[in-house]
């Protein structure tokens, strides 16, 4: 014999009103990971360094950041053991998804080849990057063109 069809939305048994069933019980605290990294800002020192050496202006294409969204992008990313250092920090106008530093975190292989991105075994002091102003530099307090 064959059970009688039902809705999903039927139940067999009403509730009653004001069955506990209904009432909602509170969610347990969450409980903060030990793992989970916590970001530390950038020291104010190393932030005013970066961008008197980068003359307040985008490394990759040139554009001013005074006034506009801009980041100290990590060559090396911190995930990966990269510090705030002078030579491992460059003024990348826009955010994450946005303008140069954007396209850094979208096209990583070219700009891993451009010294934008530093591998994880790798000293950002020891790896040259492109910049507008002064094409292939190392980095530091200074940039230092390539000859």
């Amino acid at each position: 014999m064959p059970l009688p069809r039902r809705t999903p939305l039927e139940r067999r048994t009403p509730m009653p009103r004001g069955s506990s069933e209904l009432k909602r019980t509170p969610m347990p605290a969450r409980r903060a990971n030990p793992r989970r990294y916590f970001a530390k800002a950038i020291p104010e020192t190393v932030r005013r360094q970066v961008l008197a050496r980068d003359d307040r202006a985008c490394c990759r294409c040139g554009h001013s950041v005074i006034g506009q969204r801009y980041s100290l992008h990590h060559r090396k990313p911190r995930s990966q053991g990269g510090e705030h250092t002078t030579a491992n920090l460059v003024t990348l106008c826009g955010t994450g998804t946005t303008g140069c530093h954007g396209w850094v975190e979208s096209f990583r292989d070219r700009a891993r080849e451009a010294g934008w991105l530093v591998p994880r075994s790798v000293d950002p002091a020891t790896v040259q990057v492109r910049t507008w102003q002064h094409g292939l530099a190392w980095p530091g307090d200074t940039w230092i063109p390539v000859d």
